[in-house]
């Protein structure tokens, strides 16, 4: 894609993946991470540059924050730090795969971190039919990750994790 190319990012509590396709130039790449302390999407920046200095990444267009959407991602991350979320807010898809034993563990992982003290809107896109949310969090430990809140056309939670 001339002036930048698709990117893939995605995670769970505590671990993180970049997943880097430049079609043109003949390059893909993955970044995986399982810490918060490490940043794939910045290791991914060193690696384009290196290997590819003219493609340069397509910034994403400045959306303006959605307050109750930013309180919906606090919500709803904090329900998964309680281990008990409101399953009517989730599509089915998500309801699948978030199953008593994986809220468990999601519950376990997070709770090493405290509770939620700030959240912190970067941007939005839009993605198919839904729109990604991306947000700073901040967690009573001190501990910083970047969260993403994904809601489809119909205004159900499709993803919600780290990146």
């Amino acid at each position: 894609m001339p002036g930048g190319y698709p990117r893939l990012t995605g995670g769970v509590p505590g671990f993180e993946a970049d997943n880097e396709l430049i079609p043109a130039e003949g390059l893909a790449w993955i970044a995986l991470s399982d810490s918060f302390s490490f940043s794939t999407s910045r290791i991914s920046r060193v690696v384009l540059k290196a290997s590819s200095p003219n493609v340069t990444e397509t910034p994403a267009a400045k959306a303006s924050e959605d307050l109750a959407v930013t309180q919906r991602f606090r919500m709803a991350l904090s329900s998964l730090i309680h281990g008990k979320i409101d399953r009517t807010q989730y599509t089915d898809s998500v309801n699948a795969a978030l199953t008593p034993t994986l809220l468990t563990k999601t519950a376990a992982q997070l709770n090493v971190f405290g509770l939620v003290v700030k959240v912190a809107f970067v941007s939005s896109s839009k993605n198919g039919p839904g729109t990604i949310y991306s947000y700073t969090v901040t967690f009573a430990n001190g501990q910083t990750s970047t969260g993403q809140f994904v809601l489809d056309a119909s205004g159900k939670i499709a993803g919600i994790g780290s990146r």
